[in-house]
């Protein structure tokens, strides 16, 4: 079973400014967290500036990756599993596959009563 998620995210930035003395202007894109941050844009100034800026910044992201169902004989059996979960079951074809189990008509172990 695939399981999938989209994302589309878009951020508008219209910047004015006027000033004397020093500014910066910074855009990070932080969507792979903020130890992994891109800088877009890193601008110092230090003077008299009249800024305008229009800045845009689409991020579309798209993950795709595949389930195991949480009992393999409802998907297909142990033929269907994933192989590392079948190392060590090595003798589980009986039991993973659905088609062992037959409802006794007694109990392999009867029980064994004791007088006191």
């Amino acid at each position: 079973m695939d399981s999938s998620l989209e994302s589309h995210a878009k951020t508008d930035l219209n910047l004015e400014a006027s000033f004397s003395g020093s500014g910066h202007v910074g855009v990070m894109d932080a969507s792979r967290g903020e130890k992994n941050a891109n800088i877009l844009i890193d601008e110092d100034y230090k003077g008299t500036y009249y800024i305008t800026k229009n800045m845009s910044h689409e991020v579309k992201y798209k993950l795709t990756r595949e389930v195991d169902d949480w009992l393999p004989c409802c998907s297909g059996g142990f033929a269907d599993m994933n192989v590392l979960d079948k190392k060590p079951f090595k003798s589980a074809s009986g039991i993973f596959d659905c088609t062992c189990f037959k409802v006794p008509t007694q109990a392999q172990f009867q029980r064994v009563y004791q007088k006191p």
